[in-house]
Order: structure tokens, then C-alpha cells, then sequence
């Protein structure tokens, strides 16, 4: 079985050598790492081409620079994988974590893998865990239960802790919507999981997501923040509606609870210091939100 991993990548020579020890150096074997440079500008290519000549496994690809979600859509058209998995060029793996994925399908055949997770915060020196019981889902019920049990669990929204089957990637025509490239994992997951029959959760962190410079992404003001919580409204409740996932409490608990945080990170990031929106382009972002046909 072979597994492609999909790393986008841009100048991202600060971090990219531990990232690639972490995934180079897997007890499990049989990989293929396929890097889609985007137009990057520091010396991070020629690091990735240096590991490159000793290490067979590493496809590098360069295109203009564009977006993440479009570097990683040409990476799963060069994929060559059973499976596909995905990581960010800043971020670690443990050692052991494709091996761990690839010993479950010893009983198992499953369309997608989802695992748990650790969110180290490097600034302030702590970690959040994000984790699951082991469960395998074959039925649409059980499917229903995973889903939501996966969403409870905070491991719903991002691609690098899962694998997917590529088949199921390719027979869906499902990819990275370019238009919202700072949710574009999210989106892409709402509309892969109809597609899923079978869904395996595993019982171990696998993935270090390494957050740098907090407070400057915190103090930042993001500009297309309104048609991202839009668009992450409708593929949610599209999912919702395939899986008849409302008629479950913890569904409408988790939908209802999921809103008012994103109305008060949507609230916060119009009156940051560095919003310089004019007052009436403030009032009509409010308005475009709480006026939206699908949160009604």
C-alpha cells in the first residue's frame, strides 16, 4: 500500500527541515512525499531539493504563486497513492503515526482515517489535545455517529490527521475551493464525507499542529472573514442535511454552539485595532451576517 502525502509549501525554510525529518523518518516505509512549491522566494526549494537527492520518496513540483488551495489540488493530481494524507510545511509528525494508521487496516478497509491531534502553542510553551476513541463505521448510522462524534471532538476540520482513499478523492471530483483558502481543509471534508462509506477513528495523537507568533494572528484583521463563516455555514449544514445529522441533540448542540463562537471571533475581528474599515462598511458586514439566509 502506498500513501501520498501532500505538503503545500511556501518559504518555508525556517521549519520545513524538522517537518521533513518527522515524515522521513516514519517506522512506516511506504510513502511517497509530493511538495507543490508556491512561488516561494526564500531558500526552501533548494532544501527540499537537497533531502530530494537522497531521498527517492520526496516528488518536488514547483507553480506560480497562487494559493495553498491550489497547490494542493495539483498535488492530488500528481498523487500516485492508495491513500492520501496531507501536512503543513511547519508542523511535525510522530514517528510512528503511519505506521499505527497502516497496522488498522489489518481489520479494516476503511474510506477515510481520522486520529487525534495536539495544538502546541510555541510562543507560551503549552498544548491543547484534541483526541477520540477508536470506532469503525460501515452503516449509515454508525457513520451518522462518527461524524458526529468527530465534530464534538474538534477533528473534523482539519486534513492532516486523516487519510483518505484516493478513489474516493477522484471519483468525487471533490477538491480545495480556491475561493476560501483559510478554511479551504473544511470545506473540502463537507463535501468529501457524503461520499464515504466507511470511517475508521483511532485512539492516538498523531500530528503536532505547531502555532507561532499568536499574538500577531490574533491583533490581525481578517478581511474576508464574513464569506468564510457563510460559506462554512452552508457546506455544514449541506453535510447535515446528506446525513439527517439533525435529528440528533448533540448535531443541533454542536451546530448551535459552533455559531455563537463564530459570531464573536466575527464580532472581535471588526473593532481590532487594525480594522480601518469605514463605520458603514462595518454595519454592512453585520448586517450581511446576521441577514444570511442560511443561519436563519
Amino acid at each position: 500500500m502506498l500513501v501520498s502525502v501532500i505538503m503545500p509549501m511556501y518559504n518555508g525554510e525556517k521549519y520545513i527541515r524538522p517537518c521533513l525529518e518527522s515524515i522521513l523518518n516514519q517506522t512506516f516505509k511506504d510513502f511517497e512525499v509530493v511538495i507543490i512549491d508556491d512561488g516561494s522566494t526564500d531558500n526552501s526549494a533548494s532544501i527540499v531539493k537537497e533531502y530530494a537527492e537522497k531521498d527517492n520518496r520526496i516528488k518536488y513540483h514547483y507553480q506560480e504563486n497562487q494559493t495553498a488551495c491550489v497547490a494542493l489540488n495539483n498535488g492530488i493530481e500528481f498523487a500516485k497513492g492508495d491513500y492520501i494524507t496531507f501536512a503543513d510545511n511547519d508542523d511535525l509528525i510522530e514517528l510512528d503515526t503511519y505506521e499505527k494508521v497502516a497496522l488498522s487496516f489489518n481489520n479494516t478497509n476503511p474510506d477515510i482515517v481520522v486520529y487525534g491531534y495536539s495544538q502546541d502553542f510555541i510562543d507560551e510553551n503549552y498544548s491543547t489535545k484534541n483526541e477520540i476513541k477508536y470506532s469503525y463505521a460501515d452503516s449509515l448510522e454508525k457513520i451518522q455517529l462518527s461524524i458526529i462524534n468527530i465534530f464534538q471532538n474538534g477533528l473534523f476540520h482539519p486534513f492532516w490527521n486523516k487519510w483518505y482513499r484516493r478513489s474516493i478523492i477522484m471519483e468525487s471530483n471533490v477538491r480545495f475551493d480556491k475561493r476560501y483558502n483559510s478554511m479551504g481543509d473544511y470545506s473540502f471534508n463537507c463535501r468529501l464525507f457524503p461520499f464515504v462509506k466507511s470511517i475508521e477513528t483511532l485512539d492516538f495523537i498523531g500530528y503536532h499542529y505547531l502555532k507561532r507568533n499568536r499574538d500577531s494572528l490574533v491583533a490581525s484583521f481578517v478581511k474576508d472573514m464574513v464569506p468564510c463563516f457563510m460559506e462554512r455555514r452552508r457546506v455544514t449544514k449541506e453535510l447535515f442535511d446528506f446525513f439527517d445529522l439533525w435529528k440528533y441533540k448533540e448535531a443541533n448542540s454542536y451546530y448551535a454552539t459552533q455559531y455563537y463562537f463564530e459570531s464573536e471571533d466575527f464580532l472581535i475581528n471588526l473593532y481590532k485595532k487594525k480594522c480601518d474599515l469605514p463605520s458603514n462598511e462595518r454595519k454592512k458586514y453585520i448586517s450581511d451576517y446576521i441577514l444570511d439566509d442560511i443561519s436563519k
